[in-house]
């Protein structure tokens, strides 16, 4: 069982691409990051001033993927 809370610690500080997926595996959502750590997390923060957009987006992440590049440009 993917659990975000734990996997959210094992981001790196580097560079790279997130997947983020759906309770059956689905993509639904590619990002880049100069750090992942604090990219990644600001999707679980919960911020009250996410839009509805960000909001819907995320009750629909169950787990998520990473790639650590050199760069993200």
């Amino acid at each position: 069982m993917f659990d975000i809370k734990e996997e959210l610690k094992k981001l790196p500080e580097k560079p790279g691409v997130y997947l983020m997926k759906d309770d059956k595996g689905n993509i639904i959502y590619i990002g880049k990051a100069t750090i992942l750590k604090n990219r990644v997390r600001q999707y679980f923060n919960g911020n009250p001033k996410k839009t509805l957009k960000e909001k819907t987006l995320v009750s629909y992440i169950k787990s998520f993927e990473y790639i650590v590049t050199d760069t993200v440009n």
